[in-house]
């Protein structure tokens, strides 16, 4: 009886499923292939796409650190922001609304490839505000309505005074608005650690420790922050759903250059995706413990025949690749084909869950485990609506002139000669200008 109790224990043991002592902790590493240029570009979209598996009962925790630092600095995005802003606003001014949406549209890409900290919310609201009268100008109501809808990502209190703006823009606000108070909502638990530091998410500062960040399902999320030997600077979209988790690293004070060494040797070995099946790395290995993750999410760009292709795989440290790389095509634009990247990262949270991979983890250990990351303190909801501010002032959506310049004014403004003297294509006026926007 005794011998019959053992083998039926031994049995339930060896068929239970194996179980994650804790949630899944994951890093996105791009490793160096033959196409540095557009390296940094897949790395976000990787990013991205790990970030909407990452949360509440999700494949994984995405630990978010970046390889690749943006080619463009934050002065360089600022400076070039201003420029195009300032061109939009002046062919608005002289209803070149095709040039200005050009240039808008040219200023927020720039700002979703680089997102900044030192921002202010009311430009890139003002900005949108802008775009979305010249389009709305143009006769398209639809992508106006769109646009408008975005400054509350920006400004959750903009409300405009519908005594003072064309009675067109009021209706298409409030039609964005409604829409937007349908959509489903999602929420984020954002972090930043070992190390604290400062995190901005569509140019708003979030305060510090661990916050609870909610918004529309879809909208998109420009994630900047200060960190310890650096920064960090990348654009997710927001699910809906359950609530999605992301942790900022943010290095110990010789991390920075620890990992520096194990990035440059993997640079100058340069180590191949496509040898890791089952083939474990030292490098990988170190840096997994280095940012305090169970499991890397392995990207390398190839050429294959003048076609770029993206491989990507799980590498679990001290096992290498769990299986043969998926493949994921390159468009002309030199973006991942975006549903065969999602089916990618699909591939991989299934093997994540899966009983090798588990049983793997259970044995790993790491050496240096990132703090604080998705745990216990209690989360900090972030405040999106900011009335009763001290400074005494109108905010800039409800003054007078500057609704009046983007609207009402263009009825007279027609009857009593717009634009003198314009030209061709170019924006430089070469007559008087009757419409100005500035405060008497």
């Amino acid at each position: 009886m005794t011998r019959f109790t053992a083998q039926f224990i031994a049995i339930c043991i060896l068929a239970a499923p194996v179980l994650p002592a804790k949630e899944t902790k994951v890093a996105v590493i791009v490793l160096p292939g033959d196409d540095k240029p557009n390296e940094a570009l897949v790395q976000q979209k990787m990013l991205d796409a790990a970030f909407q598996k990452s949360g509440d009962g999700l494949a994984w925790i995405l630990v978010a650190f970046q390889r690749v630092t943006p080619e463009l600095t934050q002065q360089d995005v600022t400076e070039q922001v201003k420029s195009l802003d300032e061109k939009g606003k002046k062919a608005y001014q002289y209803m070149k609304l095709k040039e200005a949406k050009k240039y808008f549209s040219k200023a927020a890409a720039l700002m979703r490839a680089r997102p900044l900290t030192r921002c202010n919310p009311e430009q890139p609201a003002k900005m949108y505000l802008y775009w979305a009268r010249s389009v709305l100008d143009a006769g398209d109501d639809s992508t106006a309505q769109k646009l408008l809808g975005q400054i509350q990502r920006f400004d959750p209190d903009a409300e405009p005074d519908p005594a003072i703006m064309p009675p067109k823009l009021v209706a298409t606000f409030d039609l964005a608005t409604n829409e937007r108070g349908s959509k489903p909502r999602g929420k984020l638990l954002l972090e930043i650690g070992p190390n604290p530091g400062t995190i901005v998410v569509n140019c708003r500062r979030m305060p510090p420790g661990v916050v609870e960040f909610s918004g529309v399902e879809g909208d998109e999320l420009w994630i900047a922050a200060e960190i310890s030997g650096g920064s960090f600077a990348s654009s997710f979209t927001l699910p809906g759903g359950k609530r999605r988790q992301l942790t900022i690293f943010s290095g110990r004070h010789d991390d920075p250059l620890t990992i520096s060494r194990r990035l440059l040797s993997l640079n100058r070995r340069m180590v191949s995706l496509r040898d890791l099946h089952d083939r474990p790395d030292s490098d990988l290995d170190r840096l997994a413990g280095d940012l305090g993750v169970d499991v890397l999410l392995l990207g390398q760009l190839k050429n294959d025949k003048g076609s770029g292709l993206l491989y990507t795989g799980l590498y679990v440290p001290s096992k290498g690749l769990n299986s043969d790389p998926i493949l994921v095509p390159m468009s002309p634009s030199g973006n991942p084909v975006a549903g065969e990247l999602l089916a990618a990262f699909d591939t991989m949270a299934n093997q994540i869950r899966s009983p090798s991979v588990l049983a793997a983890l259970a044995h790993t250990e790491n050496k240096d485990v990132v703090e604080q990351a998705a745990t216990s303190p209690i989360p900090k909801q972030v405040k999106h609506r900011t009335k009763g501010d001290k400074d005494g002032g109108p905010k800039w959506y409800h003054t007078w002139w500057f609704w009046t310049a983007t609207g009402a004014v263009i009825a007279g403004a027609v009857t009593t000669g717009l634009v003198l003297g314009l030209s061709g294509n170019s924006t430089e006026p070469s007559g008087k200008v009757v419409l100005t926007i500035s405060q008497p």
